[in-house]
């Protein structure tokens, strides 16, 4: 729990060196913030300054670079979104690239985010963060603040699952192409996955 490891030390101070340039600041203007968006920054933010202490720096690699791969996927769509570049997304290899690139998208959010991040919270960080805490008094307000944090970030990640998982059902039942309107709504994975930056609390956008 107390372990330091170089390597998630400077991960979280980048990250929290990203929060504090860019994803907060960026949180100021209307068609990039949401509640769950601010809410995700901060809680990384209050818990990159809690594991430079150092405090469950061994979980970074996980939370801080595993469960990140889906953002490399979500990343090209961004780019490739028909609002940014018009003409490459009419050619057809870049349009066969992005439709890929936005089932790739939920196959890793999925796996890594709705499968494995539960399994490694109850299945390793709470177990530890208890036996810390039973064993040192000293330890139990530390030891609350980081499952707090842990059961949080949990939550966060099943709720935009579930946004993920009712579009593909609505997809593999032959779902419209209707417009997304609302931040209450993922895009589909299998259509046209124009809302995926949304999923991570970006900015919602017209199908």
């Amino acid at each position: 729990v107390h372990g330091d490891f170089p390597t998630s030390d400077w991960l979280v101070s980048l990250l929290l060196g990203e929060l504090l340039l860019w994803d907060i600041p960026m949180s100021a203007f209307p068609s990039l913030r949401s509640a769950a968006s601010v809410g995700h920054h901060v809680m990384m933010a209050l818990a990159c300054v809690i594991a430079l202490q150092p405090y469950l720096l061994y979980y970074v690699p996980f939370f801080g670079g595993v469960i990140e791969l889906s953002s490399i996927p979500l990343q090209v769509v961004d780019v490739l979104h028909p609002k940014h570049f018009v003409e490459w997304t009419e050619r057809p290899r870049v349009a066969q690239l992005n439709a890929a690139c936005r089932v790739a998208f939920a196959a890793l959010f999925l796996l890594t985010r709705t499968a494995l991040f539960p399994f490694v919270v109850f299945g390793q960080v709470l177990p530890d963060l208890y036996h810390v805490a039973s064993r040192d008094p000293d330890e139990r307000v530390g030891a609350a603040v980081g499952s707090a944090l842990a059961v949080g970030f949990l939550l966060l990640q099943l709720y935009w699952s579930r946004l993920i998982l009712r579009q593909i059902l609505k997809s593999g039942e032959g779902g419209s192409k209707a417009s997304i309107r609302s931040r209450e709504e993922a895009s589909s994975p299998a259509t046209a996955y124009s809302q995926l930056d949304d999923v991570r609390g970006h900015r919602a956008v017209e199908a």
